[in-house]
C-alpha cells in the first residue's frame, strides 16, 4: 500500500505533469487500424461493453490506449484492485490481463503508451514502487522491465516514446532526479541516457518528439534554463540546442525531418521556430505572424492559430518556409478573432472549433475551410474534450450544459455530424476515448453502474449492392461491360472494393471478371445455348465491412453473326493462265438473318498484293442458280441482289447487298470469286486473301483467310524487226544483215547458257560467210577477241562456225544481257564472192538459257 511520503511524491509528480501537459497540447494525428469484418449493427448507439465491477461504484475505467486491435486500460473489478485490463470491444474479449499486485491491492497502471506495438506503462508494487512495465496482452508477457529506483522507491516513469527500437522515457532513479532514460525492453538494457541537471536536481524532460533517428525534447540544463534538447541515445549525443532563446519552447511537432516548435525571445516575442538538431539549422521560420499555438501536422503542412498583422487570432498554415506561411482564412472577419483550437488531423483533413465553439473543417484553402455544425447554437460556449480520430471520423465530447454532456461524431459533412450517444444519459462526461477498429471505446459513468467501459460503432456495414445492368447481349466479345457496381452504405465517405463471393448463387463466377467497379464478361455467350448465369457479388468498405448478394445475369437474344466456311489452305494461279477460282467450296449460313439487306462482303488482298492483281466474279449467266455479272451489278438467277466496286490491284473488292441477297445467293457468289494477275513475269510472292461478311443486322463473321500461290512461267525471248530483204553486192566487204533488229525477254535478266544460231538456207556456196563485225570496246560496242565475243570489253560468250554453209553459233555466259545480245544481233554480217542474181535466206534461233526460245525468224539476202 502507499505510505505517506510515497503518496506525496506521486501526487507531486502527476500534478507537475498535468500542469505541463495542459500547456503543451499536441494536435491529434489520424489513427489507422486494420479492420476485420463485423456484423451489421445500428450506427451511433452507445452500449456498455461489460460491467466489470458489478456494483454502482463502478470499476473506475481509466487510461484507455489502443495497441493494434486491443484497447488496454486500468480498472478495478472489486476483487483484484485497480489492475491492467484489455478489451477487443466485446464482453467476452474484455478481461483482466494480469493481477500485478496480487489480491485486493492495486498496482494502479498509469501512463499507458503504445510503443511500436508494445504496451509500456507505469505500475506500483510495494517492493518496487512505481516502475517501468510492459505487456503483450498476456499475463506471462506482462512484466516489469526494470526497477529504475532500486528498492521501494518509485521512479515514476512516463513519456514512453520509440525511436528506431529504443524506448525513451523520463524517470527518477532516486540519485539523479527526473532525467532522460532509455530501454530495449530488458532490465540489462535499461539505462540513464543523460543527467540533464547534474546531481540530484531534476532535468524534467518532457515533450518527447521523434524526428528521424533523433529524439527531441525539452528540459532544464545546469543553468536552470528550459531548453530544446536532442538525443541520439548516447550521453555525448544528448545536448541542448544553443541557438535561439529557448525561453519557453513548446508545441513540438515533427515534419519532413525537422522539429517545429513555438519559442520566445525579447526581440521577436513568440514565433514559429524550427531545428534540424544543429545550431546552424535552428531559427525562426517567419515573422509574418506571431504566437502560433496548437501546431498540428496534416500531410506536409503545419496548421496552427496565430496573430497576423491585424492582431486577430485566426487559422494559419506553413510549409516550413517564410513564403509558405500564410493565413488560411479569416474565420471572424474584421477585428474579431476566430480562435481556432483543438486542431485535429482526421484522415488527412483538419478539424477544429472556432467562433463560439462551432465545428469547422479545412483542406488548407479558404474555400475549403467550412463550418460543419454549430454544435451549441447561438453565442453560448461549451466545453470540448477527447478529440479522437476513429475509422476516418472525428469523435469528441461536448459539455453543452446537459448532465453528462454528449459524445459527438463527424464524418466531415454537416449531415454526418451528430450526437453519438443520445440514447444514454451519462452522469459525467465520457472520458479517455480510444479508437478500436471502426468503433470508439471510452469510460462512461452511469448512476447504476459507476464508471465502466462503453463502445460506439462509427461505421456501418454496407446495406446493399447494386448493379446498373443485369443483362448482356449474346455474341459480345470478351471484356464487354455488363454493368457498374455501387454500394448502398449509410457512411457517405466510405470507399469500396468489389469482388466475387462464394457459396449460394456463385455457380458462374468464373465466366465473369470485375475491373474496378465494372462487371465484365470473360466468355462469349450464346442465347440459344444458355440464357441465364448466376453470380454472387461482394462489396467491402475500407474498414473490412462486407455485404454479399446473389444476382442473375440474363443473356439477351441478339443477332447471330453469319458463318463462312471453305477457307484455309491455298489455291494456285499460273502466269498467263485463265483466272483461278478462289473459294470453290465456300458455304454461307446465318441462323437469324433471312437476307443480307444493307450488309456487305469485303474481300481484300492483305499481303504481297500487286498492282496487276485482279479479284472478280466469274459470269455464268442468268439461269436458275447461276451468278450473272453485268457491269457492276450482280445477279442470281437473273435477279439483282447487289453491286460491287474495287478488286483491282490493292483496292478491296466490296459487294453491297440488297434484300434479295439470301445466304444461298451469297454462297453462290463466293464460289465464283476468281483471281488473276495481268501480264508477264508476275510477282511470285504468296498473296493472302481476307474475307469479312456483314449480314446487315449487326453481325459480322470472324475474318476468313486463304493463300494464293502465283507461279511464273518462263517467257521466251522475242526477236523483232528482223524481216524483209537486204541487198548485198557480190565480192564486197561484209554487210550488216539487220542493224535495227531488237530483242526482248521479260523474265530473263541474262542469257547464261543460251545460244544464238544463225543459218543460211537455200543454195549456199563455199564463199558464203556469216560473221560478227567488231566495233571496239567502248560503250555499247561489240568486239571480238579470238573466239570470244565481247560487249563493252567484257566477254558475253564464244562463237563457232559461219563459213561454207556452217551455222554461226554464239553460246552466252552470265554477262549476256538483253542489251548486249541485241547489240550483237545488230553486228551480224554476210559476205560472198558468188555471182550476182542469187538469193540467200538467213534464219535466227535464240534461246534464253531458261528453257525458252522465240522460234525461228528469217530475212532474205539478195546478191546483186
Amino acid at each position: 500500500m502507499l505510505n505517506g511520503p510515497s503518496l506525496f511524491r506521486l501526487l507531486a509528480k502527476f500534478s507537475r505533469r498535468s500542469r505541463t501537459q495542459s500547456k503543451f497540447r499536441r494536435c491529434r494525428p489520424a489513427a489507422l487500424h486494420s479492420i476485420e469484418a463485423v456484423e451489421q449493427r445500428v450506427l451511433l448507439s452507445a452500449t456498455q461493453v461489460v460491467d466489470i465491477n458489478g456494483k454502482a461504484s463502478g470499476s473506475s475505467v481509466d487510461s484507455l490506449v489502443t495497441v493494434g486491435n486491443t484497447v488496454f486500460f486500468a480498472a478495478n473489478d472489486g476483487v483484484n484492485g485497480t489492475e491492467l485490463w484489455k478489451s477487443d470491444g466485446t464482453a467476452a474479449g474484455t478481461v483482466l490481463v494480469k493481477d500485478i499486485y496480487a489480491g485486493i491491492g492495486s498496482s494502479f497502471p498509469q501512463k499507458l503508451a503504445n510503443v511500436n506495438g508494445t504496451l509500456y506503462f507505469s505500475a506500483y508494487l510495494p517492493a518496487t514502487g512505481w516502475e517501468v512495465w510492459k505487456s503483450d496482452g498476456t499475463a506471462n508477457g506482462t512484466v516489469m522491465v526494470a526497477d529504475v529506483s532500486v528498492g521501494t522507491g518509485s521512479s515514476f516513469p512516463e513519456m514512453f516514446t520509440n525511436v528506431n527500437g529504443t524506448v525513451y522515457f523520463s524517470a527518477n532513479d532516486g540519485v539523479h532526479g527526473d532525467e532522460l532514460w532509455a530501454t530495449d525492453g530488458s532490465a540489462a538494457g535499461t539505462r540513464l541516457v543523460k543527467d540533464l541537471v547534474s546531481g540530484s536536481s531534476f532535468g524534467w524532460p518532457d515533450a518527447f518528439t521523434p524526428v528521424g533517428n533523433l529524439l527531441f525534447f525539452r528540459g532544464y540544463d545546469d543553468n536552470s534554463q528550459l531548453r530544446v534538447w536532442r538525443s541520439d541515445g548516447t550521453t555525448a549525443g544528448t545536448f541542448p540546442i544553443q541557438a535561439g532563446s529557448n525561453a519557453v519552447p513548446d508545441q513540438f511537432v515533427a515534419l519532413n525531418g525537422t522539429l517545429y516548435y513555438r519559442d520566445f525571445d525579447l526581440t521577436n516575442g513568440f514565433r514559429l521556430w524550427k531545428t534540424d538538431g544543429t545550431d546552424a539549422g535552428t531559427g525562426i521560420v517567419t515573422l509574418t505572424m506571431h504566437d502560433p499555438q496548437e501546431i498540428c501536422v496534416v500531410g506536409s503542412t503545419l496548421y496552427f492559430n496565430a496573430y497576423g498583422s491585424s492582431l486577430d487570432r485566426e487559422l494559419w498554415k506553413s510549409d516550413g518556409t517564410d513564403a509558405g506561411t500564410v493565413q488560411v482564412k479569416d474565420l471572424a472577419p474584421g477585428n474579431a478573432s476566430g480562435w481556432p483550437h483543438d486542431l485535429t488531423n482526421v484522415n488527412g483533413a483538419l478539424y477544429f472549433r472556432a467562433n463560439s465553439d462551432e465545428l469547422w473543417k479545412s483542406d488548407g484553402t479558404a474555400a475549403g475551410t467550412v463550418l460543419l455544425k454549430d454544435i451549441i447554437p447561438g453565442t453560448s460556449i461549451g466545453s470540448y474534450s477527447n478529440w479522437t480520430s476513429v475509422a476516418g471520423k472525428l469523435a469528441f465530447v461536448v459539455y453543452d450544459g446537459t448532465p453528462g454532456g454528449k459524445l459527438w461524431v463527424s464524418d466531415g459533412t454537416s449531415e454526418g455530424t451528430m450526437i453519438a450517444d443520445d440514447g444514454v444519459q451519462f452522469g459525467y462526461l465520457p472520458q479517455d476515448l480510444a479508437a478500436l477498429k471502426d468503433q470508439v471505446l471510452f469510460a462512461g459513468t452511469l448512476t447504476t453502474s459507476g464508471t465502466e467501459l462503453f463502445r460506439i460503432p462509427l461505421n456501418s456495414v454496407p446495406t446493399d449492392l447494386k448493379l446498373s445492368s443485369t443483362t448482356v447481349v449474346e455474341n459480345r466479345p470478351i471484356g464487354t461491360v455488363v454493368g457498374t457496381l455501387s454500394a448502398v452504405d449509410p457512411d457517405l465517405n466510405d470507399t469500396f472494393t468489389y469482388s466475387f463471393g462464394t457459396g449460394t448463387g456463385a455457380a458462374d463466377n468464373a465466366l465473369f471478371t470485375i475491373l474496378g467497379n465494372q462487371l465484365r464478361t470473360k466468355a462469349v455467350f450464346d442465347y440459344e445455348t444458355k440464357s441465364s448465369y448466376f453470380l454472387r457479388l461482394r462489396v467491402v468498405d475500407q474498414l473490412g465491412h462486407a455485404f454479399a448478394k446473389s444476382v442473375t445475369i440474363r443473356v439477351l437474344n441478339g443477332n447471330d453473326a453469319p458463318v463462312v466456311t471453305g477457307f484455309g489452305g491455298s489455291v494456285t494461279y499460273v502466269e498467263n493462265a485463265s483466272s483461278v477460282t478462289v473459294l470453290p467450296a465456300a458455304t454461307v449460313t446465318d441462323p437469324d438473318s433471312p437476307n443480307f439487306a444493307g450488309g456487305k462482303v469485303t474481300i481484300s488482298l492483305t499481303s504481297n498484293a500487286d498492282d496487276r492483281d485482279l479479284l472478280a466474279f466469274a459470269n455464268q449467266g442468268n439461269a436458275a442458280g447461276q451468278i450473272g455479272v453485268s457491269g457492276a451489278t450482280l445477279k442470281y438467277g437473273g435477279v439483282a441482289f447487289g453491286s460491287f466496286t474495287g478488286g483491282v490491284g490493292t483496292a478491296p473488292l466490296v459487294v453491297t447487298f440488297n434484300g434479295n441477297a439470301k445466304p444461298a445467293n451469297v454462297q453462290a457468289l463466293l464460289r465464283r470469286l476468281v483471281f488473276s494477275t495481268k501480264g508477264d513475269a508476275p510477282a511470285t510472292l504468296t498473296r493472302s486473301i481476307r474475307l469479312t461478311l456483314e449480314d446487315g443486322d449487326g453481325g459480322t463473321t470472324t475474318t476468313a483467310t486463304r493463300a494464293i500461290q502465283v507461279i511464273a512461267v518462263n517467257d521466251p525471248p522475242v526477236i523483232g524487226a528482223f524481216n524483209g530483204t537486204v541487198a548485198y553486192a557480190s565480192g564486197t566487204t561484209a554487210k550488216q544483215i539487220d542493224p535495227d533488229a531488237t530483242i526482248q525477254d521479260v523474265d530473263s535478266p541474262n542469257f547464261a547458257g543460251g545460244t544464238l544460231t544463225v543459218t543460211l538456207q537455200g543454195t549456199s556456196l563455199g564463199s558464203d560467210r556469216l560473221s560478227i563485225l567488231g566495233q571496239g570496246t567502248g560503250t555499247g560496242k561489240i568486239s571480238l577477241l579470238g573466239s570470244a565475243v565481247q560487249y563493252e570489253g567484257f566477254a558475253i560468250g564464244g562463237w563457232t562456225g559461219g563459213t561454207g554453209g556452217t551455222p554461226l553459233v554464239i553460246t552466252f555466259n552470265g554477262n549476256a544481257t538483253t542489251t548486249a545480245v541485241q547489240a550483237l544481233l545488230r553486228r551480224l554480217a554476210f559476205d560472198s564472192t558468188t555471182a550476182a542474181g542469187s538469193v540467200r535466206t538467213v534464219q535466227l534461233l535464240l534461246t534464253d538459257g531458261d528453257g525458252g526460245d522465240g522460234g525461228v525468224v528469217a530475212k532474205t539476202i539478195s546478191i546483186v
